[in-house]
């Protein structure tokens, strides 16, 4: 696949293994996408046309829900952090950049992205949620509904995973 060749580490150490989106903002008809990758934690700069976006999305989709530290695979709880305006394809056109942030189940990393509001809307629409564990009843004690740890009563956030409870 042509989008998938454009998106490995160039470096032999690296063997081809795929970069992680940390940047997707809309440039006129192209989606300039920077990405980093998780072994030897090199930029590359990427860019597709906004009008092929059903052949690369799903590519992008599954590597921008990974962590670009240790390239796990993290939740698709997105908080947003952060918000910017850009030119669209016109000048009548604008695009709004939103930061986004999540957390990292496996390496704890803190994972900040960036994102054009257009494309995020079609990543949100073609996701597929991770599996949720199942909620333990217990009289006594309060269990998160992501991670499946004990949580102390009146917690706003699992001390485990960090999801709101």
């Amino acid at each position: 696949m042509e989008y998938e060749t454009q998106l490995k580490c160039k470096r032999p150490q690296c063997q081809g293994v795929l970069t992680i989106p940390i940047k997707i903002v809309v440039k006129r008809d192209l989606a300039v996408i920077v990405t980093r990758c998780y072994k030897c934690r090199n930029k590359y700069k990427v860019m597709f046309s906004t009008l092929d976006r059903d052949q690369w999305l799903s590519l992008i989709r599954d590597l921008f829900n990974r962590c670009e530290v240790c390239g796990t695979i993290i939740p698709h709880e997105w908080n947003m952090y952060s918000a910017a305006f850009s030119l669209g394809s016109s000048s009548l056109l604008m695009h709004r950049n939103i930061g986004l942030a999540n957390t990292c189940p496996n390496c704890r990393a803190n994972s900040p992205k960036v994102v054009d509001d257009w494309l995020w809307s079609f990543l949100r629409s073609q996701e597929t949620p991770l599996p949720k564990f199942t909620v333990p009843t217990s009289a006594t004690k309060i269990f998160c509904g992501n991670c499946g740890n004990s949580i102390v009563p009146g917690a706003q956030f699992c001390t485990n995973c960090g999801s709101k409870v």
